[in-house]
């Protein structure tokens, strides 16, 4: 098989003999069109994807939610092959496949509900944990011993799914009947009113973790050990030197967000592209700048006379 999608060019596939007229298929539909403007668009590109026509002949693709056509596309049988490393964790480029892959998984209602409001929720652990893997395994060959691996990757992204939900339609100083009405495309209608009504109910008010603190306080107690020690001698270098440079700061002015961005770059150097330093493996530098900013918002309604966001994992 030589799929032409550039996502999944050069990846190793097992794939079932009886399945090579539909590979030929496949391929077929990978054959591309020119419109006026001479751009090259495959057949599959065009049905997979959603484009915008101009007047003067161009095509745009629009970026929605990453679907992974390519992947979802593979014939029944054909299997993406994941290698481990000595850890059972994936590595190499079919790690980057499947790390997106596992987030249209937990955008799918079937397979990872919203109305269930705990990852570790009994029915969720015993029904949909399972489904989400066999949903995995049916698209890559990966070995058992990363299931656990899998596992808490699906339970963050589907968290982290949660949240971008929440950042985006929750509006405290609009009635509940409001949000229900605006049901997002890849939520089911019945889970979207559970997920809305626990937004709004007393539970979630207090279902709290506690106060909101800042990256390097956060990065900080991450690193240190059940004595309080910092796990080696270079991150206490580092955080030593972030604190002194706050030190200085505050000396003439009360610390800001951005000053302890500021000393966070200096101390560590800049970010490595696609992650946050002290955030965790999930949040990228774009969801934590959209985060932060939908929280500036929420304060400054929260003082015009609307309630804050309840921080709660649902």
């Amino acid at each position: 098989m030589a799929p032409t999608s550039r996502r999944i060019q050069n990846l190793e596939f097992v794939e079932n003999s009886f399945q090579n007229e539909e590979i030929n298929d496949m391929q077929r539909n990978s054959e591309s069109i020119n419109n006026s403007n001479g751009q090259n668009i495959t057949i599959e590109d065009l049905h997979n994807n959603f484009y915008e026509f101009h007047a003067d002949g161009r095509m745009k693709r629009r970026r929605g939610h990453t679907k992974l056509a390519d992947v979802e596309g593979l014939p029944e049988g054909t299997k993406i092959v994941v290698t481990l490393d000595r850890f059972n964790v994936p590595v190499s480029k079919s790690a980057a496949v499947l790390g997106s892959y596992l987030g249209t998984v937990v955008r799918k209602p079937h397979l990872a509900p919203l109305n269930l409001l705990k990852w570790n929720h009994k029915v969720f652990k015993q029904v949909y944990h399972k489904k989400m893997i066999d949903e995995v395994e049916r698209k890559f060959a990966i070995d058992v011993k990363a299931r656990k691996w899998l596992l808490n990757q699906l339970g963050n992204k589907w968290r982290q799914y949660k949240r971008q939900l929440k950042i985006k339609f929750y509006q405290p100083n609009l009635p509940l009947e409001r949000i229900l009405q605006n049901v997002p495309e890849t939520v089911d209608e019945s889970q979207w009113a559970s997920l809305v009504s626990y937004w709004y109910s007393d539970e979630a008010k207090e279902d709290k973790f506690g106060e909101e603190v800042d990256r390097a306080t956060l990065f900080d107690a991450c690193h240190k050990n059940k004595e309080g020690a910092y796990v080696n001698s270079i991150t206490e270098a580092k955080m030593n030197e972030v604190y002194m440079i706050l030190a200085e700061k505050k000396l003439d002015r009360d610390i800001t967000e951005e000053d302890i961005e500021e000393a966070m770059n200096t101390a560590f150097g800049k970010d490595h592209g696609g992650r946050v330093r002290g955030m965790g493996p999930t949040i990228t530098p774009n969801y934590y700048g959209f985060a932060e900013n939908c929280a500036t918002r929420a304060a400054q309604n929260s003082s015009d006379g609307g309630e804050s966001t309840s921080s709660d994992e649902a």
